[in-house]
């Protein structure tokens, strides 16, 4: 009963089967968020901001799953504490579930540890220009 149980848990919140998705192509989507998450660095003491998606469409109220089309992306972090970026990247996107990684140097991030990042990025879908923004503790 427990095996059962858990099946069904997992079905029932599995992203594949969200009753609020849908296929569709960059063209739909009007609206997103970004989610950034802080990860070790291929060098010794620096870190690499891991930046995820949510594609969107308000009319739909559903998530935009698309696997053909490209979206430019512009994205950077910017430390509390000063008016530049210390880590941008411009990157193309050719799927809904593609990441984009920046780069923040062992100096950087040596400098700035323990303060929150702003991560902007700008998203052009060939239809829209839209914006997202998420905060990250540089720890």
């Amino acid at each position: 009963m427990k095996k059962l149980l858990f099946v069904c848990i997992l079905f029932l919140v599995s992203p594949a089967y969200a009753k609020n998705d849908t296929a569709g192509s960059p063209d739909e989507i009007d609206l997103i968020t970004l989610s950034a998450k802080l990860k070790d660095g291929a060098e010794k003491g620096a870190r690499v901001v891991e930046i995820k998606f949510i594609w969107k469409n308000k009319e739909k109220t559903e998530r935009i799953r698309w696997k053909a089309g490209r979206v430019e992306c512009d994205c950077e972090i910017r430390p509390e504490s000063i008016f530049h970026d210390i880590a941008s990247t411009h990157t193309s996107l050719e799927n809904h579930d593609q990441k984009i990684y920046l780069d923040i140097s062992r100096m950087d991030f040596a400098h700035y540890k323990g303060q929150k990042g702003t991560v902007k990025c700008s998203v052009d879908t060939g239809h829209k220009r839209l914006e997202a923004a998420a905060i990250v503790k540089l720890k």
